[in-house]
C-alpha cells in the first residue's frame, strides 16, 4: 500500500513531463509507420487516390461546406510531394515535443493538424487512431516542458484538463470492457481461446496463449474483466486504489501487446494511463468554481462539452463512433430541438475530438481467421496466391511481431473478409463519417484492377516478387480461406502454423480490359439510402427542399447533373422504365438473365447514367413523401402510433420511392401531385421490388453482399447456444422490432441472405461457409453444416 500511496502522489511536474513526451513518442511511431503506406493507399497511382477523391468532395460540395465538413490541409495542396510530406513534418512536431521547451503545446497543434489532414486518405478509423485525435487535441492545452534530459513539464495542467486526459483511460478501457462482458453468458468463458486467434494480427505468442489449457484462459478472462469494468471505476476516486487500477491497466497492455499486433495503442494507453499517477492535481478541481469568471472560462467550457458529448457517447461502441449521429432515427425526434447534442457532435465530429469505446463483441468467436487471399494466373490454368506480410497467407505463414508498426493492409484483411467495409449494406449503422464508401468499386476490387494492369503502386501492399518475374498477372481474383491453428507438434515437425481450407467466394476473376470501373466514386444520388444528412449537406440539398415545397422533379432532376442530357431522361422515361415495368419484381430468381439481357441491349455506362437518373427521381419523390414518416415522430418505432405513411424507416421510404418508379411515368407522377396517394403503394411495397433497380444496375455487388450476408450469419449464429425462455423471447422479439424500425438495413441482409443461390449466380467458387457449436465447456468448434443447411443448397 505504501508503493501505490506513492505512484498516486508523483510529482505532477514529473507525470505531465512524461505524459506529454509519451503521447510525442506515439505521434512519432504513428507517423512514421504512416510515411512509408499513404502513397502507396492515397497517392496519384494509389489504390484510392485522394485527389480523385477531393475532385469529387469540390463537386458535390462546391461551396465552404468542403472545408468544414473534410478538414485536411490537402485542399491547399493535393500533389504528391506534400502528401508525402504530411507525414515528415507530423514526425518533426513529434520529435519537438519529446525534446520538450516552451513550444511543446504548438507542437501538438502541428501533430493535430497533420493526423487531421491525413485523416481523409488513411482512413483513421481505429480505436487507437480515434485515441490519438483525442489526446492531440488536449495536448495543445497541457502545459510546457523542461528541456531534455530533463522529463518535467514546467507546471501542471489546469485540473480540468487533467481530468479530461484520466476520463479518455477510463472511456477506453470501460467502453472496450462493456461492450466485450455485457450480454455474455457463463458459456462464453472460452472468449480468449478464440480470440487469441480470431484478433487481425496474432503475435507468436498469442498463437501459442491460445494453446493454453481452458482453465487459464478462464482466469485470464476474469482477470480481463476486473481490469476493464470495476477497477477504470476508480479513476473517480483519485488515490492509491486508482493507482492500484493504472498499474493493473499496465500490465494488460503488455500483456495485449505480446499477444496481438494493435498497432500503438498499447504504447498510446501506457502514456495516457500515467496521468492516474498525479492525484495532486485531480483533487485540486474545483466544480464550485468551475465556470468562475475569474478562472479559464473557454477552456472550462471545452471540457464541460467534451465531458457531456464523450458521456452521451459511452453506451456506443467504436464500430458506430463514426457514424451513429447521421442515423436517420435523429430526424423524427420531437420536438426536433431536443436533438441538439446529436447535432452539435455530428457539426464537430470533422475535428475528431470525442469519440466511442468499445470492440470485440460479448460471444465467444470461433476460433478462425476468415480472410480473402489475393490470387493471380499468368497462364490462365494455374493460380499463384500473392502473400501478405503479416496476415495468414499460406499453411506455413509464420505470425510476426510487427507493433507498433501498423500495416493498415493486413489489418484490415479481417474485415474484408467478412464484408465488414464500407461496401457493406451495413455501412451507416457502422461505419466511417463518410458517403464516399457505399455505391462505387470497392478499394480491394480497384486493387485487383491495378495488379493486372501492372500499375500496383510501391512494394508495401504485398509481396511482389511474383509480378517482379512473370510482369503483370493475365488475371487476379479473391477468394475466401479460413485459417485454423494447427497443433504445436505439426508446427514444430512440419512448419505449418495454419490449416488452410477454401471455404468461398469474394471477388471473381478480373481481367485485362474487363471490369467497369470508370466511376469509381459515387454522386450523392447513389450514396447508401440511410445517407440522408450527407445528401442534404450536398448539392442535391437545395433540390430536395424544392422538391418537398411541391416543385416539378422532371424540372430539377438535370440540376447539377454534370453531363447526363435531356435526351437521356426522355429514353429513360419511355424505354428503360417501361422495361422494367414489364417485368416481374416479386422475385429476383431469374435476375442474372435481366441484368445480361440489359447489358447487351445499353451497354454498361448507359446503365450508369440511367441509375444515376433512378437515384436522382426517388431522392426527389422521398423528399415529397419524408414529411408523412415524421409526423409522428418516433410513436411508431415503439408501436404507440402510426405515422401518415407508415413504412418502417428511412431506409425503406427510399425503397419504396423505387418501387414506385419502377411503375411508370403516370403512376410517379400521380404520387408526386398527391403524396397521400403513397400510402396505398406502400401497403405493396416488397423488398425485391424496391431493391429491383439495384439488383439490376449493381449486381455484382448484390451478389457480393448475399454472399457475405450468408458467411456473418454462419459466423456468428453458433449451435449450442441455449433456446431462451418464452419470456425472454418476447424481450427479444419486442428489442428486435425496434431495431427493425431503427435501422433499415438489418430486414436487407435478412432478404439478402436468400438470394442469389442459384447456379447462374455463381460468379466464381461455390460457398462452403463453416459452421460451428458452442460447448458447454466454452469451445467453439467447427461442426457440419445443419440438414436444413444442406437441403438449401442441394
Amino acid at each position: 500500500m505504501e508503493l501505490l500511496n506513492r505512484l498516486a502522489y508523483l510529482e505532477p511536474t514529473l507525470v505531465w513531463g512524461l505524459v506529454s513526451r509519451g503521447i510525442g513518442l506515439v505521434f512519432f511511431i504513428s507517423l512514421a509507420s504512416l510515411s512509408f503506406q499513404v502513397l502507396p493507399h492515397a497517392g496519384a497511382r494509389g489504390i484510392t487516390p485522394v485527389r480523385e477523391s477531393l475532385a469529387a468532395i469540390s463537386e458535390h460540395f462546391p461551396t465552404w461546406k468542403r472545408f468544414v465538413y473534410f478538414p485536411t490541409l490537402l485542399w491547399f495542396n493535393r500533389s504528391d510531394a506534400f502528401l508525402r510530406a504530411l507525414p515528415w513534418i507530423g514526425m518533426l512536431a513529434a520529435l519537438a515535443i519529446m525534446i520538450g521547451g516552451p513550444q511543446a503545446p504548438y507542437m501538438f497543434a502541428i501533430c493535430y493538424l497533420v493526423y487531421l489532414s491525413l485523416d481523409r486518405p488513411m482512413v483513421l478509423v481505429y480505436p487507437w487512431d480515434c485515441l490519438l485525435f483525442e489526446a492531440a487535441f488536449w495536448g495543445m492545452f497541457l502545459p510546457a516542458t523542461e528541456l531534455l534530459p530533463s522529463v518535467l513539464a514546467t507546471q501542471a495542467p489546469l485540473p480540468a484538463v487533467a481530468w479530461v486526459f484520466r476520463l479518455l483511460v477510463f472511456r477506453v478501457m470501460f467502453g472496450f470492457g462493456k461492450h466485450k462482458f455485457v450480454g455474455t453468458t457463463p458459456l462464453d468463458k472460452g472468449f480468449l481461446k478464440s480470440f487469441f486467434i480470431n484478433q487481425p494480427l496474432p503475435t507468436p505468442l498469442g498463437w501459442l496463449a491460445a494453446k493454453l489449457p481452458l482453465p487459464v484462459q478462464k482466469l485470464s478472462l476474469a482477470i480481463m474483466f476486473l481490469v476493464e469494468i470495476p477497477l477504470p471505476c476508480l479513476v473517480f476516486w483519485p488515490g492509491p486504489y486508482c493507482a492500484l487500477a493504472a498499474v493493473a491497466t499496465l500490465l494488460l497492455m503488455v500483456n495485449i501487446w505480446l499477444t496481438g499486433n494493435f498497432g500503438y495503442f498499447n504504447i498510446a494507453m501506457i502514456a495516457l494511463t500515467v496521468t492516474w499517477f498525479d492525484s495532486e492535481t485531480a483533487l485540486a478541481l474545483n466544480l464550485h468554481d468551475f465556470f468562475s469568471k475569474d478562472g479559464p472560462q473557454a477552456i472550462h467550457v471545452l471540457v464541460f462539452f467534451h465531458c457531456l458529448f464523450a458521456l452521451i457517447s459511452l453506451p456506443l461502441n467504436t464500430f458506430c463512433a463514426q457514424v451513429w449521429m447521421l442515423w436517420p432515427l435523429w430526424r423524427r425526434v420531437r420536438p426536433a430541438f431536443l436533438t441538439w447534442p446529436v447535432t452539435w457532435i455530428r457539426a464537430l465530429h470533422p475535428l475528431r475530438w470525442v469519440h466511442a469505446y468499445g470492440v470485440f463483441p460479448p460471444q465467444t468467436p470461433p476460433p478462425v481467421k476468415i480472410l480473402p487471399l489475393i490470387e493471380a494466373t499468368w497462364d490462365g490454368e494455374h493460380w499463384e496466391t500473392l502473400a501478405h506480410f503479416y496476415s495468414p497467407t499460406h499453411e506455413t505463414t509464420v505470425p510476426r511481431f510487427c507493433a507498433p508498426h501498423q500495416n493498415r493492409f493486413d489489418q484490415a484483411v479481417v474485415y474484408e473478409g467478412l464484408g465488414l467495409n464500407e461496401a457493406s449494406i451495413m455501412r451507416n449503422m457502422l461505419g466511417r463519417f463518410d458517403p464516399y464508401g457505399y455505391g462505387g468499386i470497392p478499394g480491394p476490387l480497384m486493387l485487383l484492377r491495378r495488379i493486372v494492369e501492372g500499375d500496383v503502386p510501391g512494394n508495401g501492399l504485398y509481396n511482389r516478387e511474383l509480378e517482379r518475374r512473370l510482369g503483370p498477372p493475365q488475371a487476379t481474383r479473391a477468394r475466401t480461406y479460413m485459417f485454423e491453428a494447427s497443433e504445436i507438434s505439426e508446427m514444430r515437425q512440419a512448419g505449418r502454423w495454419w490449416r488452410r481450407t477454401l471455404v468461398g467466394p469474394h471477388f471473381p476473376p478480373v481481367r485485362r480490359g474487363e471490369g467497369f470501373w470508370d466511376h469509381p466514386l459515387p454522386p450523392p444520388e447513389l450514396w447508401h439510402f440511410d445517407d440522408v444528412v450527407w445528401i442534404r449537406r450536398s448539392h442535391l440539398g437545395s433540390l430536395l427542399e424544392r422538391a418537398a415545397r411541391g416543385a416539378d422533379p422532371h424540372e430539377l432532376v438535370l440540376h447539377a447533373a454534370g453531363d447526363l442530357t435531356r435526351q437521356e431522361v426522355d429514353e429513360f422515361w419511355n424505354d428503360f422504365v417501361p422495361g422494367i415495368s414489364q417485368r416481374d419484381r416479386s422475385s429476383w430468381t431469374r435476375i442474372r438473365q435481366v441484368v445480361d439481357e440489359l447489358r447487351a441491349r445499353y451497354g454498361r455506362e448507359k446503365l450508369y447514367r440511367f441509375e444515376r437518373l433512378t437515384g436522382r427521381y426517388a431522392l426527389l419523390l422521398f423528399a415529397r413523401l419524408e414529411p408523412l414518416i415524421l409526423d409522428a415522430g418516433l410513436k411508431p418505432i415503439f408501436g404507440k402510433g402510426r405515422a401518415t405513411l407508415d413504412v418502417k424507416t428511412s431506409y425503406h421510404l427510399r425503397l419504396l420511392c423505387q418501387q414506385i418508379l419502377a411503375e411508370g411515368r403516370e403512376t410517379y407522377d400521380s404520387v408526386v401531385r398527391e403524396p397521400e396517394r403513397a400510402v396505398s403503394h406502400a401497403e405493396q411495397l416488397s423488398i425485391a421490388a424496391g431493391h429491383y433497380f439495384q439488383a439490376v444496375f449493381r449486381y455484382e455487388a448484390f451478389v457480393y453482399q448475399s454472399q457475405k450476408a450468408r458467411l456473418l450469419a454462419a459466423y456468428a449464429q453458433h449451435q449450442g447456444r441455449p433456446v431462451p425462455d418464452a419470456k425472454e423471447r418476447e424481450r427479444l422479439a419486442r428489442i428486435e422490432g425496434i431495431a427493425r424500425r431503427v435501422f433499415g438495413p438489418i430486414e436487407i441482409i435478412d432478404f439478402l441472405k436468400e438470394q442469389f443461390k442459384s447456379d447462374e449466380d455463381r460468379l466464381d467458387n461455390p460457398e462452403d461457409w463453416p459452421h460451428f457449436r458452442l460447448l458447454a465447456s466454452g469451445q467453439v468448434l467447427r461442426v457440419p453444416p445443419p440438414a436444413s443447411v444442406k437441403e438449401a443448397e442441394t
